[in-house]
């Protein structure tokens, strides 16, 4: 750095900046400011001279983008020297990572609280599905009948269609009782908790359904298939959708 006065100006300049500062000259550390000395744990007189791709100082100074050493985050930039060597900085982004992930978490804890399926309306898998345990846990209590259908809608080269999905749910939703409780089960399907209801309503509920909808779907070239069942003694939410699944071809 020199002996000048400027020199000695600069380097207490860049002792006191919030950023760490290194200069490699021949592929060896020359010179560092004291807050990349402290970030890395030691003095910076401990650096001069270190080979800057060498264990342990290349993990000290990380990919040129971000690292992490311990708690510390930082993202690297570097300019050329007119004297010769490279200058590097170091700024914390700590405060930013911590940020980030305190962001992820809030993120997936709103996902963990949403309740419905953006692409339908309806209520989501994780919904749908306590819905139908706390209506068993409900029959189990007081042996009310419960049912549910499941309607399945198959487009004829398998991929979901996302308007046909979503007009189908509107429909559903303005035929079912306030009661009642619909939900995407998968891509193509929708699951019908259907409280207070027993298995010959709800076959007869999903015949229709399944009737109103089935020439449209047939006119584009898919199929519609719809299921029910009924809630027996013994069944949790598992063994009654079971029973609404189709069956696996024999082989």
């Amino acid at each position: 750095m020199g002996n000048s006065v400027a020199a000695l100006a600069l380097r207490e300049v860049l002792d006191a900046a919030p950023c760490g500062a290194v200069i490699v000259e021949a592929g060896r550390i020359a010179w560092a400011n004291r807050r990349w000395a402290a970030w890395c744990g030691v003095e910076p007189e401990a650096l001069i001279g270190l080979d800057w791709t060498a264990t342990p100082v290349a993990a000290w100074f990380g990919p040129a983008t971000e690292d992490k050493t311990g708690d510390i985050h930082w993202r690297r930039t570097q300019a050329p020297l007119a004297a010769g060597g490279t200058a590097y900085f170091f700024e914390d982004m700590g405060v930013e990572a911590r940020l980030a992930q305190e962001r992820d978490q809030y993120r997936a804890l709103a996902q963990s609280l949403e309740t419905r399926d953006p692409a339908t309306g309806v209520l989501n898998l994780r919904a749908i599905l306590q819905a139908l345990e706390n209506q068993i846990g409900r029959s189990r209590r007081y042996g009310n009948p419960l049912a549910a259908i499941l309607l399945r809608v198959l487009p004829p080269d398998g991929e979901p269609d996302p308007e046909a999905l979503k007009r189908v749910a509107q429909e559903l939703n303005a035929e079912l009782r306030w009661a009642d409780q619909i939900g995407r089960f998968d891509a193509n399907s929708f699951l019908v908790v259907l409280p207070e209801t027993r298995l010959a309503a709800a076959e007869a509920l999903a015949a229709k359904l399944g009737a109103e909808r089935a020439a449209r779907v047939r006119a584009g070239g898919g199929a519609i298939t719809v299921s029910a069942t009924d809630w027996r003694t013994g069944d949790d939410a598992r063994k009654l959708l079971r029973r609404l699944l189709p069956a696996p071809p024999q082989r």
